[in-house]
C-alpha cells in the first residue's frame, strides 16, 4: 500500500547510497541514518540469501514509528486497486494484507508492510503484535 511507503532511493552509491553490511544485516546510509534492510526475495523465499546488488531498488516503508527499506528487483508503477480479504486458507500468511483482481483477470497478492517489519524480526521495536493498526 502506498501510504506506508515513505520513498523510493536506488542504491547505486550516488549521494553515498550504498548497501552495507553490520554484524551480518543489510543497511542503507541516507541521509547520515542507517536503514535497516530487508530482500522481498528472499522473505518470500524465492532465493537464497545472497549479498544484494550495487544497483538495488530500496523501497523505504514506515510502519508506526519504524523504518526499514525492502530490497525490490524494480517498480513498474503505481495503481488504484481495489483491496479484497485474504482468503483465510492464507490467513496464516502475515506478508499479504489481501489480494487484487487487474484489468486482465490476473490475481495479484497485496504486500502487508507491517507483516514484512514483523517477519524480519522488528516487532520488538514495533512493540508486539497489536502496536500498529
Amino acid at each position: 500500500p502506498q501510504a506506508s511507503i515513505v520513498e523510493l532511493v536506488s542504491a547505486n552509491g550516488s549521494e553515498g547510497r550504498r548497501i552495507e553490511h553490520i554484524n551480518g544485516a543489510s543497511v542503507l546510509r541516507l541521509r547520515d541514518r542507517l536503514l535497516p534492510l530487508v530482500s522481498l526475495q528472499t522473505m518470500l523465499g524465492l532465493i537464497d540469501p545472497e549479498t544484494p546488488r550495487a544497483d538495488a531498488c530500496i523501497v523505504v516503508a514506515k510502519v508506526g514509528s519504524f523504518t526499514f527499506g525492502v530490497i525490490v528487483d524494480r517498480v513498474f508503477d503505481t495503481e488504484e486497486i481495489v483491496v479484497k480479504p485474504v482468503a483465510s486458507i492464507l490467513r496464516h500468511l502475515k506478508l499479504y494484507s489481501g489480494a487484487t483482481i487487474l484489468g486482465d483477470g490476473s490475481v495479484i497478492m497485496i504486500l502487508d508492510f507491517k507483516g514484512m517489519s514483523m517477519e524480519a524480526g522488528a516487532s520488538h521495536l514495533l512493540g508486539g503484535s497489536d502496536a500498529v493498526e
